[in-house]
């Protein structure tokens, strides 16, 4: 007779536990990747955003390019194409 090792079975356990936190992180990320994004989004939108002024005070306009690429994405992923156009609109004045 095979015996039954429980600490085999703890490992399991402490394994799924792992995995599932994982999980629940990686979905916590996405809603707060999706939350920013909305909420630049909509600065954007009502508040505008200066690109000339920014270029004449000398501001390096990579970060802003780059972030502005990752809404775009995200957008385009979540089929959000009015968004996206508006970002596009953004990033052709860079």
């Amino acid at each position: 007779m095979e015996e039954f090792d429980t600490n085999e079975l703890f490992e399991e356990n402490n394994e799924f536990e792992t995995m599932k936190k994982e999980i629940e992180m990686e979905a916590a990320m996405y809603d707060l990747k999706i939350h920013l994004a909305n909420e630049n989004y909509d600065n954007i939108v009502t508040k505008g955003i200066d690109i000339d002024a920014m270029k004449e005070s000398g501001i390096n306009m990579d970060s802003l390019e780059k972030t502005l690429n990752l809404m775009l994405d995200l957008f385009i992923e979540l089929e959000e194409y009015e968004k996206c156009s508006k970002i596009k609109e953004v990033i052709q004045q860079i």
